[in-house]
């Protein structure tokens, strides 16, 4: 049963309701927005495939996310909507507005509305698409530039990480210079997901400000229940559980780091495609698994080799797999690396793999102990 707690408290004497007031849920709500943004998605439902929209909607008060199963497929960004008969409901702990069957949607041609954007303040491993506009802090990591052409406009791409003490997370500044090592506060920065990760885009248009900001060197562990979005810069640890049959050599597209099928890379033609290593293995902490892919580089480190020719010779024998699973399976593994959304669900890229020796286990029982004792 639901809290009456959650419920909204609309005014009679008002029949349209300022966004700011909504508190929770309500049955029925009348609004005057502005469309921020607007999305298109299919969904299967019990009457077959249906589309429904979704996006952000505002007003001089606030901001607040909206699904739409009844608009009508001309509706934009920027045009001000009357709102009749919705609902509010919580979805995520955060209240969202549901445009239905039995609401009621008027369009306001060449009226304008004044829009006080609000954006909440969270962590990089806080961010998710249910909050696609927020405000972050980090500092700025990996900065590379180039030039870009779109339709409208070109200009310089800044493109890098922003960490915090939670996690980094990919950035792009479209003509928004970034420098390495910069603290920096972003308003408004749209979050969104390219190719299974989470990124934030900014532009000329977003509040950003340079700020004075430390970050601790130590990472923090997080337990495998805590890893819920697709971000980097996380460190975890496990049991190595199994190891995937799947792996050893591959090779890869310098560029792009994509494996092609061909012996050409075919949106990089003219680079010469690189050998490569990887491993598939499934850690548990406890709380949960996950699954986790080694790379070459890890792999050195697993196996305690020099370099690559010893890599490539102890590859090229039938028992390579075995003797490196033999390494991992039953062990306590620490990796570092970015969460990346699959077909099964989360999974992880590691960066770096340490395999604690006997006394560093008993340095982590110990110092769990005292931090269980306060």
């Amino acid at each position: 049963m639901r809290q009456s707690a959650l419920k909204a408290s609309i005014p009679d004497r008002d029949p349209m309701a300022n966004i700011s007031e909504i508190k929770g849920e309500t049955a029925s709500i009348d609004l005057v927005v502005k469309v921020i943004s607007i999305n298109q998605k299919e969904a299967n439902t019990k009457k077959g495939p249906m589309k429904y929209y979704y996006g952000i909607i505002g007003d001089q008060t606030g901001t607040i996310p909206f699904t739409a199963w009844s608009m009508a497929s001309s509706v934009r960004a920027g045009d001000v909507l009357e709102l009749k008969n919705c609902t509010v409901k919580l979805y995520n702990e955060r209240a969202r507005v549901y445009v239905e069957s039995k609401s009621q949607v008027i369009l306001r041609p060449g009226e304008d509305l004044e829009v006080k954007r609000t954006y909440p303040s969270l962590k990089v491993k806080e961010l998710s698409l249910r909050d696609p506009y927020v405000t972050v802090e980090g500092i700025v990591r990996e900065i590379k530039e180039r030039p870009y052409n779109g339709k409208e406009k070109s200009g310089t791409l800044y493109f890098g990480y922003l960490e915090d003490d939670t996690g980094s997370i990919r950035l792009n500044a479209f003509d928004v210079k970034l420098k390495e090592g910069q603290g920096v506060r972003i308003k408004g920065a749209r979050v969104s997901e390219y190719n299974n990760r989470l990124r934030i885009s900014l532009n000329d248009k977003t509040e950003t400000e340079t700020i004075k900001l430390s970050i601790s060197q130590v990472p923090k562990v997080y337990d495998l229940c805590e890893l819920d979005s697709p971000v980097s810069g996380i460190a975890t640890s496990g049991f190595v559980v199994s190891a995937g049959e799947k792996g050893g050599l591959v090779m890869r597209c310098p560029e792009c780091r994509k494996t092609p099928e061909g012996d050409s890379c075919p949106d990089h033609p003219e680079a010469k495609l690189i050998k490569d290593y990887f491993i598939f293995f499934t850690i548990d902490d406890g709380t949960g698994t996950i699954q986790c892919t080694a790379g070459k580089d890890q792999i050195d480190g697993i196996m305690k080799m020099a370099g690559g020719e010893a890599l490539e010779e102890m590859a090229s024998r039938d028992p390579f797999l075995r003797e490196l699973k033999q390494n991992l399976l039953g062990r306590l593994a620490q990796v570092t690396g970015e969460v990346i959304r699959s077909r099964n669900g989360l999974s992880f890229r590691t960066s770096s793999i340490n395999i604690p020796d006997s006394e560093s286990i008993d340095k982590m029982v110990r110092a769990y102990a005292d931090e269980m004792e306060v």
